[in-house]
């Protein structure tokens, strides 16, 4: 990813490319890392709207949580049931076994069974806390996607990760933002929207050959059951 941005000029006029991703935007239009840096900053909002506290706080909507702490944690151990989770603010570490995943805003964990884990919030203070929103899926509603799908699984002889890490692209982060503005004066249209924003979020995540195989192969070789 860039850190900076730089202009430069072509026959069609003005352009800049700069950080976050690999754009290129005309000179005065939204570029793809403006429309991310909206969609998370819309995010943060909501989630420290409704979450006057730390910790780990339920929603109208079943399965989701929004999770603050103003202060770094000590390590967490428990079971990681099949989840999305997203940061907006703040970092977190997760160890699995022997692996180590670090992320922080607008990166996103994805666990397709459960897991045991050991999760520790690294950065965060009462000025700029870990603001989070995590959303659990069902073995059933992840079989159901993964049935639905194009890609075979092709088994192989060494077990894959049950969970990794990437960074939310737009059209992720667009329903996501969809499913969360539900709680703001739309808890009428939370039983028929909410589950169609939450397969959205997991064909989302299946929105790339290889997201896709990753969980073709973990779920293959896994005891997963609807």
């Amino acid at each position: 990813m860039f850190a900076y941005s730089y202009p430069f000029s072509t026959a069609f006029g003005q352009y800049t490319i700069e950080c976050d991703y690999y754009v290129v935007r005309k000179k005065g239009e939204l570029c793809l890392s403006d429309q991310i840096h909206e969609q998370q900053n819309e995010l943060a909002t909501l989630i420290d709207r409704y979450s006057d506290k730390d910790g780990v706080h339920p929603t109208a909507i079943p399965s989701l949580f929004l999770i603050r702490e103003s202060v770094v944690t000590e390590p967490i151990f428990r079971v990681n049931e099949p989840s999305f989770c997203i940061i907006l603010q703040g970092e977190k570490e997760v160890l699995l076994g022997q692996d180590r995943f670090r992320y922080g805003p607008g990166s996103y964990i994805v666990a397709t069974v459960d897991l045991p884990v050991s999760g520790q919030v690294i950065q965060a203070s009462s000025e700029a806390p870990y603001l989070a929103l995590k959303l659990e899926f069902t073995s059933s509603e992840i079989l159901e996607v993964l049935n639905h799908s194009d890609f075979p699984a092709r088994p192989r002889k060494t077990t894959r990760r049950a969970m990794f890490v990437s960074q939310a692209e737009p059209s992720l982060l667009d329903a996501v933002v969809r499913l969360a503005r539900l709680l703001e004066d739309h808890s009428e249209d939370i039983p028929l929207l909410a589950p169609l924003f939450k397969k959205e979020i997991d064909l989302a995540n299946m929105s790339t050959a290889s997201l896709h195989s990753h969980f073709k192969e973990v779920t293959a070789m896994s005891p997963i059951q609807p």
